[in-house]
Order: structure tokens, then C-alpha cells, then sequence
């Protein structure tokens, strides 16, 4: 009888470990699973807020232990891609349809709160010890602060994660003012899945992945374009521009309150890799991927490299204008 008692406490008590693993807040046992990883696979769907409306693009991003990253950016209505490797040389911000790399001085990922990265959420929340976790319609939310980028104003997400499986659901940003800026919903999501190490190699992705996407180059329609975002009190006092209308560079400035300068150059694809060197923190809103300094940003798009410069904006406020300079104006 005495073993038989015994045995039945072992039992309860192995059943009562099960369920106290099964009960632990997400905030907890989150962060436990994802240092447990070895590899991941996480797809969506990234929409982000601008003045001139909401745009959207699919993201892939690769994860090898202890420190490989890839992550891909999909515009499949501008037939191109944009990708951003972490690996022992470094960051790396690839264009496949210009056949070039950007070498990128920068802390990535581990510098600030990225939605689609698995890792900077987990530690989020475990450095945040003011975050406040919710209940709501079959999902667990937890709600603490963000750091879009380094030097950025300080501002929130939430992190919402399905109640029965707790898997990652979605994660939403807001600015310093509590204006949702992005939302990355999960569409597909692997664990420990088997990835080949070319994966992420720069060199040997590039190669592969330009062959797809350089054809579609020739078809860029390259111009320089005003912003239709334009923070208060500020107007064009001057306009350089130099090249031809085949290969054009143009230096706008904007004075008032707030000055800002743009520059936007046309730029081809090589027929030979090349590599430029940028620093900053690199950030993927909208469409396109950002290279993010303290007086300026840095991105591409269809045939045309843009900088966005200023003494007096935030950084997101000069996003907002070179996102801007996508959607045709007059001068």
C-alpha cells in the first residue's frame, strides 16, 4: 500500500509540473522557447501607415543559432526584392535587381524592437519590466515598449500571440504619440527547420537571386519626384541637378522651421557585383528597407537610390518624406 501511495504522488505531482509548464504567462514561457531554437522560418504580411495611406509587403525571415539571420522583403506588384543577411562579415542590405550590396555598419538586430524577428521580441520582453499582459478574444497580448531604431523617440507595441497554441498572431507598433506606424501579421511559422548555410552567404545570394530579378530593371521608369508629405512650414528654396536625362542627380533643399534635404540619383543595374558601405540601423517599412543614421535615411526603390537628410526631423518624419517621393507630384 505504501508503494502504491507513493506512486500515485509521483504521478500528481509529475501531472501537477505539466500543467504549471501548460499555465505559464506568455511573457515567461515566449522568450524560454525562442533561446531554445536552434532555426526558424517566420512569414507575413508587414503593413505600415503613412499619410498617403497604408502599403504592404510580404516577409520571410531565416534564423540559424547562434547569430544567422536573412530576411526577405517581397514587393510582388513591383516584381522586386529586397534582402537583408546577418552573418560573420557582417550586415549586409542586398538589391538583387541592381546586382548590389550594401555593406551596413550596424548593431542589427540586436539594436532595436523588429516585429518579424523572433529574438528581438523575446528580448523585449524580458528587458521591459512595466509591460502589461491582457486577455482579449481567444489571444494573449502583451503590451510594452519599442524602439523602432536607434535614436528613435520612444514608443510601443503590442505583441499578440494565440491563446490555445501560443504562437506569434501579430505585432503592432505605435509612434511616441500611440499612432499605429506598422502591424506584421504571421502567415507561416517553422520551427527548428533544417536550413543550408548558402542561405546566408551575400555572395552566393546575390548571385542566385539576381538572375531572377534583373531582367525586370529595364522596366524601372526612373525620375525625380517632389514629396507630397511635407512637415509644417517648410518650402523649395533650390534645386540642383546634374547628369543627363538618362542618368540624373538631384540635390532638393526645403527650408522654414524644420529644413531637410533630399538627393535622388537613377541607378542601374551592373553587370559585375559591386558593394557600398552605409551605417545606421536598418529598418523595413512599407515597401522598401531603410538605412537609418542620426541626421539621415538611406533606401531604394525601382531604379532609384534616395537620402533624406536633416538636422531637425526625427528619423520616422524623414521616412515619411522619402516615402512620399513614391507617389508622383508636381513640383
Amino acid at each position: 500500500m505504501k508503494r502504491i501511495f507513493s506512486l500515485c504522488l509521483i504521478i500528481l505531482f509529475g501531472i501537477s509540473l505539466v500543467g504549471c509548464g501548460k499555465n505559464k504567462e506568455v511573457s515567461i514561457s515566449f522568450p524560454e522557447k525562442i533561446q531554445s531554437l536552434d532555426s526558424y522560418k517566420l512569414s507575413g504580411k508587414l503593413y505600415t501607415t503613412f499619410p498617403s495611406g497604408t502599403k504592404e509587403c510580404l516577409i520571410t525571415t531565416y534564423y540559424q543559432k547562434p547569430n544567422l539571420y536573412r530576411v526577405e522583403i517581397d514587393n510582388p506588384n513591383m516584381n522586386d526584392k529586397q534582402i537583408i543577411l546577418k552573418n560573420d562579415n557582417g550586415v549586409h542590405v542586398l538589391i538583387p535587381s541592381l546586382n548590389k550590396t550594401f555593406m551596413v555598419k550596424s548593431a542589427w538586430p540586436s539594436n532595436s524592437s523588429y516585429p518579424y524577428i523572433l529574438e528581438s521580441l523575446a528580448s523585449d520582453i524580458l528587458k521591459d519590466d512595466n509591460k502589461v499582459e491582457s486577455t482579449s478574444n481567444d489571444t494573449k497580448i502583451i503590451e510594452l515598449s519599442a524602439k523602432m531604431h536607434e535614436n528613435a523617440l520612444p514608443s510601443t507595441q503590442k505583441i499578440i500571440f494565440d491563446e490555445k497554441t501560443m504562437n506569434l498572431k501579430e505585432v503592432q507598433v505605435y509612434d511616441e504619440n500611440k499612432n499605429l506606424v506598422t502591424r506584421f501579421v504571421v502567415t507561416e511559422y517553422e520551427e527548428n527547420k533544417k536550413l543550408e548555410n548558402s542561405l546566408f552567404n551575400a555572395t552566393e545570394t546575390l548571385v542566385s537571386v539576381s538572375k531572377i530579378y534583373q531582367d525586370a530593371s529595364s522596366n524601372f521608369v526612373r525620375e525625380i519626384t517632389y514629396p507630397t508629405y511635407f512637415p509644417e512650414n517648410t518650402k523649395l528654396e533650390d534645386e540642383l541637378r546634374t547628369g543627363t536625362t538618362s542618368n540624373m542627380r538631384s540635390v532638393i533643399v526645403y527650408s522654414g522651421d524644420t529644413p531637410y534635404t533630399i538627393i535622388e540619383s537613377y541607378a542601374f543595374l551592373n553587370e559585375t557585383a559591386s558593394t557600398s558601405y552605409l551605417t545606421g540601423s536598418v529598418v523595413v517599412m512599407a515597401e522598401n528597407i531603410y538605412v537609418v543614421d542620426t541626421n539621415n535615411v538611406f533606401f531604394y526603390s525601382q531604379g532609384m537610390e534616395y537620402v533624406v537628410a536633416s538636422n531637425y526631423l526625427s528619423q520616422l518624419e524623414m521616412m515619411k518624406i522619402g516615402e512620399s517621393l513614391l507617389v508622383s507630384s508636381e513640383k
